[in-house]
């Protein structure tokens, strides 16, 4: 692949793909795991994958999509200003870390915590809550965009 628009199309799309999986599945072994224990009972399964679905949703589509994008719009600016994170996994893992970061920042308040369509609004009232929400969501979408950027073939010695 050596056309760079058609490469970062790909890279985009195996990662959406690949952080919708991952959030399946986490929220499918939590349920999994709520089921076996005996937490979740047989008359609350229903109602706990009516919420599960609603949570993927919001959290697929106001959150973790759109930092996704928004990390890969800015890593083209991330990479020019920091060359290091296309010399090495180590900086591309830490480029796309930044980038996360600072998607992060605008999707957080600005689709997350909002209410619009009948889209639930995620609030969070505390800073636990707040940092643990960045690290896992940034987490997610560094490591979709990381393993897919690795596995994508390309020019020998490139990472970004």
């Amino acid at each position: 692949m050596h056309n760079p628009l058609i490469r970062g199309l790909v890279w985009a799309a195996c990662a959406a793909a690949l952080l919708l999986v991952g959030l399946l599945g986490v929220l499918f072994l939590m349920y999994a795991v709520g089921v076996a224990t005996g937490r979740i009972a047989p008359e609350r399964r229903q109602d706990i994958q009516l919420l599960m679905t609603i949570y993927f949703r919001v959290i697929a589509l106001k959150g973790l999509l759109p930092q996704m994008v928004l990390c890969l719009a800015v890593w083209p600016l991330i990479t020019r200003y920091l060359p290091a994170t296309t010399r090495s996994r180590k900086g591309l893992f830490l480029g796309l870390t930044l980038g996360a970061s600072i998607a992060y920042a605008f999707v957080s308040p600005l689709l997350l915590a909002t209410e619009f369509a009948n889209w639930p609004g995620l609030q969070m009232v505390n800073t636990y809550q707040m940092l643990m929400s960045w690290l896992l969501m940034t987490a997610g979408v560094v490591a979709a965009t990381f393993l897919v950027r690795v596995w994508l073939p390309g020019p020998r010695g490139a990472s970004g």
